[in-house]
């Protein structure tokens, strides 16, 4: 669905942007639903999405695994940062990931600046103040209030300056270099949970030193309220990789376990 309609005042109530998003759906649940015809063996399944695609993911997640007992074991995790979830909008068989090695179950966050407006963009109130966001720390994997340090940060996405775009845009690379991943930088940001919110401190060696006027290259596509949507999993993308293995492993292990105990 195109961002002009997705981000109406109305929001997810306009009634325009509820078909647009049902349309938007088909599209995600035929793709899945060919997957397991023809492609789906019996390994776990990841399931992952970012902003518009978290809000699709969840609700795939929901029709084929929270309310399937056949598929629920299947679900390796769900990984769908950059939307608003709550705690009890998974609450029947798929739960939230509450540690690294959790599996049939879902991770989320948002990321902010620390001392960012987490009101300022794309913001769903909760029910009651109690009633926190879903956040996952994509450093430690738990959803807890630690500080973590960018130490354990194994690597971010590097930032693509604009001239670097223009390379891009009229063949300056070859395809391979073009498809080639950016490099991983490693210790760009901490990060930690508060009050449902992922904070990060603003990474102060990534993305400086561009042309004639040296900026933070990463604000260049940061939000309203120094919300870093766009950098939800660039951020942490080492870290992510690492986990997907290590859920993998975990889920391996618990099914061979049931399959000895059967």
């Amino acid at each position: 669905m195109a961002a002009a309609e997705f981000l109406q005042v109305e929001g997810l109530e306009n009634k325009n942007s509820k078909q647009a998003l049902e349309v938007a759906y088909s599209d995600v649940k035929s793709a899945f639903e060919h997957f397991l015809k023809y492609y789906h063996k019996g390994e776990p399944i990841i399931i992952v999405g970012h902003s518009q695609g978290s809000l699709l993911g969840a609700k795939l997640v929901k029709e084929f695994f929270d309310e399937r007992e056949d598929l629920f074991q299947y679900l390796g995790a769900a990984y769908l940062p950059g939307w608003t979830f709550f705690e009890d909008d998974f609450n029947h068989r798929v739960k939230v990931c509450r540690n690294p090695e959790d599996t049939h179950c879902v991770i989320s966050w948002r990321t902010f600046a620390q001392g960012g407006d987490v009101t300022a963009f794309l913001h769903i109130p909760p029910k009651t103040p109690e009633h926190k966001p879903i956040c996952t720390n994509p450093l430690s994997w738990k959803s807890d209030s630690e500080h973590v340090p960018a130490s354990q940060n194994l690597g971010g996405l590097d930032v693509m300056h604009y001239l670097t775009m223009w390379r891009y845009l009229i063949g300056h690379k070859s395809p391979k270099e073009r498809v080639r991943p950016p490099a991983l930088i490693p210790n760009i940001s901490d990060a930690q949970c508060v009050e449902g919110h992922l904070m990060v401190s603003p990474p102060t060696h990534y993305g400086y030193g561009w042309g004639l006027w040296p900026f933070p290259a990463w604000t260049f596509a940061s939000f309203p309220g120094q919300n870093l949507h766009t950098y939800d999993f660039n951020f942490f993308f080492g870290n992510v990789r690492q986990n997907v293995k290590q859920r993998m492993k975990a889920w391996y292990q618990r099914a061979k376990n049931v399959a000895g105990r059967g």
